[in-house]
């Protein structure tokens, strides 16, 4: 029985993984099961990829590009640091 082959995009995301600077430090085997749970996401510039709630319960990996961190309440509303990929974020 043939096993069915990664989609392009979850083999993208696996070499991502082996060429983050802290992930890359996992097993193969563990980096394998990673990358099967991962959730694939793209946006478009300004477009919002998480609140606050879901940053608190998932984490993010930064693959490409560039995203800003902003507070939506607070003194700090609207501001926030720019990660460059690679990046962990969450």
């Amino acid at each position: 029985m043939n096993d069915p082959q990664p989609s392009p995009d979850r083999v993208a995301v696996a070499e991502a993984l082996r060429r983050h600077p802290v992930l890359s430090q996992l097993e193969p085997d563990a980096l394998d099961t990673l990358a099967a749970q991962v959730q694939l996401r793209r946006a478009s510039a300004g477009e919002p990829v998480a609140d606050g709630e879901a940053l608190a319960q998932r984490m993010g990996l930064l693959v490409r590009g560039r995203l800003r961190l902003r507070a939506a309440s607070g003194p700090r509303a609207g501001h926030g640091p720019v990660l460059e990929a690679p990046a962990c974020f969450g």
